[in-house]
């Protein structure tokens, strides 16, 4: 809201996953006028001094901006570059007060400089992948030996299959504006994902997890939907979807076939809905129990019900989680701590189980590990757990040891 309450500053953009792209636009409330004050940029924020400073390629600008008129003066100018920004979700670190002090966040991009490293149970950190990169997240092939990550170029999100082993990386998605929540079939011969198109459609995919033959499209409609999980069978597929009352449910959809017969999509049923958001669905190992989680608490929280038959639930975690992964190897539930902190501190958490007839028994969850990690964009899960449940791969910022560089802003002329 800009000074005096009779206009809002805003980035729009016509899809997401990418803000660079972004127009900065201007509404008045009293006139009901809407204008692009800025081409390529986000995060924009207007300073006392009548000026309006935003992000572009890891760079803040600034320009002269007349908050009456509504109207900026002059070219925009790079004023502090190196600023730590995520230009997935459009966000930006920076702030200021209203006298004059300004702080920010030092980076060349928060793009450009996320790692993804092992960590194991005692908050030890070895690099999985030494190159550093615009990293959103990594899923491990059931046997292990693979992953993928969901990288962006500045421009799109891409899935890309690493062969840890060998360090080799091949590229999984060519199509559409962004391609994410890549999900393994069981057997590992294919992955399931969601592509946001230029028409607006958030789609279901499936391909073929060496990237030969056709992709088979999955689903056709612009409601945003994520693959979450499969049943052990590998003929039915739980996506979450967000219904028209802008909440999100569980659905399900069977897929029969193969590429020499032919694939035969059957119609999405609704499998879980709420008035809450129903999200991150996973099936457990044996296909009986379904772990999700739902924010009808004062938190987000993680849930375990039967996958079918009498509908008895229980609560897994505490104080908070998202993202629930169940261990292959162990009688253990994964998931990590909810967002409150920005997403740059987070922890992995687990909850050991037992079964006792229909009931499922979850002992008090515990940290996994005493190491923190980050997440790009609340709906990342930003960990992979192994299918040795002995280490997870985490995204997060590494340590250069290096000393900020500093700026003087108040009264400096040349910062304005």
């Amino acid at each position: 809201m800009l000074s005096g309450g009779k206009a809002v500053l805003f980035t729009s953009n016509t899809h997401g996953g990418n803000y660079e792209d972004a127009n900065i636009d201007v509404y008045s409330l009293s006139t009901g006028q809407r204008k692009t004050i800025f081409h390529r940029g986000y995060y924009a924020r207007y300073l006392p001094t009548g000026h309006i400073l935003f992000m572009r390629e890891g760079t803040i600008f600034a320009s002269a901006f007349d908050a009456q008129r509504l109207e900026v003066s002059g070219q925009p100018v790079p004023i502090v570059e190196g600023v730590t920004a995520a230009p997935g979700n459009g966000g930006a670190q920076f702030s200021f007060s209203q006298t004059g002090n300004f702080v920010y966040i030092p980076g060349r991009r928060n793009s450009q400089n996320i790692g993804i490293f092992w960590m194991d149970n005692l908050g030890k950190f070895t690099p999985l992948r030494q190159a550093l990169g615009d990293y959103y997240d990594i899923v491990f092939s059931p046997d292990g030996h693979r992953a993928t990550l969901e990288m962006s170029d500045g421009k799109r999100i891409d899935i890309w299959v690493y062969d840890w082993a060998r360090e080799t990386l091949e590229r999984l998605t060519f199509g559409g504006q962004l391609n994410v929540n890549a999900l393994w079939t069981p057997d590992g011969q294919r992955v399931a994902y969601t592509t946001l198109d230029s028409g607006d459609h958030h789609d279901l995919y499936l391909k073929r997890s060496d990237g030969a033959g056709e992709t088979l499209r999955l689903t056709n409609n612009e409601v945003p939907k994520f693959a979450d999980s499969w049943s052990p069978d590998v003929r039915t597929l739980i996506f979450e979807q967000r219904s028209p009352g802008s909440t999100w449910a569980l659905m399900t959809l069977t897929i029969e076939g193969d590429e020499k017969s032919g694939f035969k999509i059957g119609e999405a049923k609704p499998l879980l809905s709420s008035t809450f958001d129903l999200r991150n669905a996973a099936v457990s190992p044996d296909g009986r129990w379904l772990a999700y989680r739902s924010n009808e608490a004062d938190n987000v929280q993680v849930y375990v019900q039967p996958l079918s038959g009498p509908v008895r639930r229980w609560q897994i975690s505490t104080d908070g989680g998202s993202c629930p992964k169940w261990s292959y190897k162990t009688k253990e539930l994964f998931y990590r701590t909810p967002t409150f902190t920005g997403g740059q501190d987070l922890k992995v958490m687990v909850a050991p189980y037992s079964i006792s007839g229909d009931s499922f028994v979850a002992e008090k969850p515990r940290a996994w590990s005493a190491g923190l990690f980050s997440i790009r964009g609340s709906e990342y899960s930003g960990f992979g757990v192994h299918p040795d449940a002995k280490r997870v791969a985490v995204l997060r910022v590494p340590d250069t040891g290096a000393a900020p560089a500093r700026h003087q802003c108040q009264s400096d002329p040349q910062f304005l």
